[in-house]
């Protein structure tokens, strides 16, 4: 009760300062659970309130998002013909997918929370729970190289028009994740659409194209493997030789189904171990 009772106190006046005390009731009812239950009409009774329960779906999307940040680094290294086993330079492949996909997973919340931190104060209701599932789904599909920018710019359209502009969480007609999606397919189609794969690191996917490694590459993540003895990222990797960027549409268009798999086997598909979207397995 003691830590319940201190944050009471410094809770923030409510016609004073709406933003501060949005946030504060946002942060509040994440770290609690409410003290009442359902009434009538069900067989369970307990404080599992609309917050927890989309935490509940976030956490059921972790192993796509393990598997999808791990498959950003793994087809990163097979366009560059290097550790072509799947579990081959595993510390790199997940070093690499982390640093691609952290950012996207950071902005993604950073913008959406943002928008409803502030429309509702403006309302002057509590924060709605239902971005915390729209924004763990927007890194998913989207690709590993998208420009933050146009991501940002996405979300907030889709939450704007497609949610606030309805009534919120529950009002509204979309898919807000995929309003995000279909925003920058038509706003900006080169990035989102196209005939070759998204394969992050380089800036084309050409033979010999360099890879596009940063500071967090062969600074911070070169230092801790060669400190721990592993293998680092070499600035010289290039795309190898006759490696295809194309997708499995574009392949079945040339060639048909003999072509596909000739480039990605049936359970490469089946698993999702092929460039694409994060989680798009």
């Amino acid at each position: 009760m003691g830590l319940i009772d201190f944050l009471k106190s410094v809770e923030p006046d409510k016609k004073n300062s709406p933003l501060l005390h949005t946030a504060y009731d946002a942060f509040f009812t994440f770290a609690y659970a409410p003290n009442t239950v359902t009434k009538a009409g069900t067989h369970i009774k307990d404080g599992m309130d609309l917050k927890r329960l989309m935490v509940i779906v976030v956490l059921a999307m972790q192993l796509c998002y393990l598997f999808g940040t791990y498959n950003i680094g793994h087809q990163h290294f097979v366009a560059a013909g290097e550790y072509l086993g799947f579990i081959e330079g595993f510390h790199l492949k997940l070093a690499h997918g982390l640093i691609k996909m952290l950012p996207i997973f950071v902005v993604s919340h950073i913008v959406g929370l943002g928008i409803e931190f502030i429309y509702a104060a403006k309302k002057g209701h509590a924060v709605e729970e239902g971005y915390l599932v729209t924004g763990a789904l927007i890194p998913l599909i989207m690709p590993p190289d998208i420009p933050l920018w146009i991501m940002s710019l996405s979300i907030i359209f889709a939450v704007i028009i497609g949610k606030e502009a309805f009534g919120g969480t529950g009002m509204n007609i979309w898919n807000i994740a995929l309003l995000a999606r279909v925003f920058i397919f038509f706003a900006y189609p080169l990035t989102i659409s196209g005939d070759q794969c998204w394969i992050s690191g380089f800036e084309k996917i050409s033979d010999g194209a360099a890879a596009n490694y940063g500071w967090w590459h062969t600074g911070l993540f070169n230092s801790l493997f060669e400190w721990m003895g592993l293998t680092t990222f070499d600035t010289t990797t290039t795309v190898v030789n006759g490696f295809s960027g194309a997708t499995p549409l574009a392949l079945a268009y040339e060639g048909g189904w003999e072509k596909v798999t000739s480039v990605f086997s049936e359970s490469q598909m089946i698993w999702g171990a092929i460039p694409g979207s994060i989680g798009r397995q």
